[in-house]
């Protein structure tokens, strides 16, 4: 026979309630600490940001211009790890399954996030569920360059050449699937003109081939163009940004030619594997935030041809998902295919 009245179990019952309701709240309080503490307290070793390009590429110098900065701001070294291969895929699927405590980031593309999954029939990463975004680094805007030898001085005058010929304009492009080749194949699709590709095994090659008269037309990277433009080894018709090129400030803007609303950008970005805490990503964002508007970043960004970017994560993960959409309905539009 028990002898717990009808009043210390009505206690004990109340007592099991009040420790039901403090726990949670101990748990969450203890949650809220440990994150606090980590982020107090990160980074406590060299951070290794991937790039899963090829040293001295685009992506590389872009991450090495932000990484002293971000390494200052955060008391501790940051590293750059190339990690090439596969079109990227190697390096942004190591970051995808390295730990989540900001100790390994990645330095994203455009074309390793939202191109490659329309190309490849496997791609071991979700841009969306196996990062984290922190925030953009820079975008890449390109140059509509012709061989000199082409009666076209402007934009509206390379479309009304292609428009008159019955093939089309043959143009380079660094490969299939390339950000060349899209770029172009957007530019066709919305100015309704006939083009004939020629894929080349990289940009050099690509380039080569418009400077040889091999070819008529491209999009090139400001960095790839850069020289044979001052050299009038190709003439610049218009960049695809919305502003003009401090490189190239003579070369006007597509929309200042006549075609208004057309932009054609790859970006880069700065994210984390998922499940990195949110206080760290926010103490990472904000630094970044800082770092690419100094001068010293801005003046290495022009010399490559790139513009700084709004590093906002709600941007980024906007922009993922809007670029898996876009390059969705243009690789199917034009068919290209990698495997």
């Amino acid at each position: 026979m028990s002898c717990v009245t009808a009043k210390h179990r009505w206690r004990l019952t109340q007592g099991n309630k009040v420790k039901q309701s403090i726990l949670p709240a101990l748990a969450s309080f203890g949650i809220a600490l440990s994150s606090a503490l980590t982020a107090t307290e990160y980074p406590d070793k060299p951070v290794r940001v991937l790039v899963p390009t090829l040293a001295g590429s685009t992506p590389d110098v872009v991450a090495r211009a932000v990484a002293p900065g971000l390494g200052v701001r955060l008391g501790n070294r940051f590293i750059i790890d190339n990690r090439g291969g596969a079109n990227g895929l190697i390096g942004t699927e190591l970051a995808a399954r390295a730990t989540p405590d900001g100790h390994t980031l990645l330095l994203g593309t455009t074309a390793t996030l939202t191109v490659m999954r329309h190309l490849h029939k496997e791609v071991p990463f979700d841009a969306l569920k196996d990062f984290v975004p922190i925030g953009l680094v820079s975008v890449r805007p390109y140059l509509v360059v012709v061989n000199p030898s082409l009666p076209a001085r402007t934009l509206g005058e390379l479309l009304a050449l292609a428009k008159a010929r019955r093939g089309g304009l043959i143009y380079a492009s660094a490969g299939r699937g390339s950000a060349t080749h899209l770029a172009m194949e957007f530019f066709a699709s919305v100015t309704g003109i006939k083009l004939r590709h020629v894929p080349y095994k990289n940009s050099p090659q690509a380039v080569a081939a418009i400077v040889g008269s091999r070819v008529e037309a491209s999009m090139l990277s400001i960095r790839d163009a850069y020289g044979h433009v001052l050299a009038q080894r190709l003439r610049a018709l218009a960049t695809t940004s919305s502003r003009r090129s401090p490189q190239l400030p003579q070369v006007p803007t597509a929309a200042e030619s006549g075609l208004n609303g057309f932009e054609a950008i790859t970006w880069f970005a700065l994210l984390a594997p998922a499940g990195t805490p949110r206080s760290i990503v926010e103490r990472l964002n904000t630094a970044l935030g800082e770092v690419v508007v100094t001068p010293e970043v801005r003046a290495r960004f022009v010399r490559e041809g790139v513009e700084p970017a709004d590093a906002d994560a709600a941007v980024l993960r906007r922009l993922i998902k809007r670029d898996i959409e876009f390059y969705g309905n243009l690789t199917r539009l034009s068919g290209v295919k990698v495997n």
